[in-house]
């Protein structure tokens, strides 16, 4: 009895017609013509109308938030970083004029690379006053003057990174 049943039900099932064949994807002959729910009524926005703050460009950008420097930029800054460590650390008891010319316009050239970054221009200033104590300063002070040049070339590092 089982079995009849199970027979008529499969009859059943494969008697129907198939299917209209559908158009393929993309061949539908009739344009969409529909719009979703969500696009039929677009909210409004409350900030159409209102007028912009006195003296404010809202397209410049705010200081701080900026993006990295491209590649070339960015290597060109980091190896200018290194530079500065290697004059900062070859600054021996008897500072010749020439390290310290050569580490002036190497901090020229990082200040120009970090004119967009107002945020480290603190960090570029205090190399810069660094660099011009040091044929005044006495060698035992060296070392430190060296450790904090060091300091502050990390903290641009850092500054970099933490910028994206």
């Amino acid at each position: 009895m089982k079995r009849i049943l199970v027979a008529v039900m499969l009859a059943a099932g494969c008697a129907h017609a198939p299917p209209p064949p559908h158009a393929a994807i993309g061949g539908e002959p009739r344009p969409y013509r529909g719009l979703p729910s969500y696009l039929q009524h677009p909210p409004r926005d409350p900030n159409i109308d209102r007028e912009p703050a006195a003296g404010v460009n809202e397209r410049e950008p705010v200081v701080g938030h900026r993006a990295l420097p491209s590649g070339e930029r960015l290597a060109r800054l980091h190896a200018l970083l290194a530079a500065v460590d290697a004059h900062a650390y070859t600054i021996a008891d008897r500072v010749g004029t020439a390290d310290v010319r050569a580490l002036e316009l190497t901090l020229d050239e990082i200040a120009a690379l970090l004119a967009p970054y107002p945020d480290l221009e603190y960090e570029v200033d205090e190399l810069r006053a660094l660099t011009e104590q040091i044929p005044s300063t006495p060698a035992p002070r060296l070392p430190r003057v060296r450790a904090r040049m060091a300091e502050l070339t990390d903290l641009i590092r850092l500054q970099l990174v933490a910028g994206a």
